[in-house]
């Protein structure tokens, strides 16, 4: 068999503006600093992880060129943004106790094999 060592296949992607992480009808902007989770639901898919497999997550803050670019600015729409709107940002994943960053995977047991 070929060598798929450090082979990467992205099994599910989703975009969602965090704008609308609690609404769609009312967008709300982050709190710099402030701790809030953000829900992102991936389609089903079924996908098997066989051992050795790992599972690598990224967030990002744009996806520009497949989606249009994020002024990281609250603005009332993105689509009439300035170029003054259009700033560096940091974002962060926690590890703490308290505030940790999570992912959760569902595991289905196999049927009629």
């Amino acid at each position: 068999g070929a060598n798929l060592s450090g082979y990467q296949q992205m099994v599910r992607s989703e975009v969602m503006r965090g704008r609308f992480r609690a609404s769609y009808s009312d967008p709300k902007p982050f709190t710099p600093g402030q701790i809030e989770a953000v829900r992102v639901p991936l389609q089903d898919v079924y996908h098997t992880f066989r051992p050795g497999h790992r599972i690598m997550v990224q967030i990002q803050s744009s996806w520009f060129p497949l989606i249009d670019r994020n002024p990281q600015t609250f603005v009332e729409n993105i689509f009439k943004a300035t170029a003054s709107d259009y700033v560096a940002a940091t974002h962060q994943l926690h590890l703490s106790e308290k505030a940790s960053s999570w992912l959760q995977v569902r595991r289905l047991e196999p049927q009629n094999r």
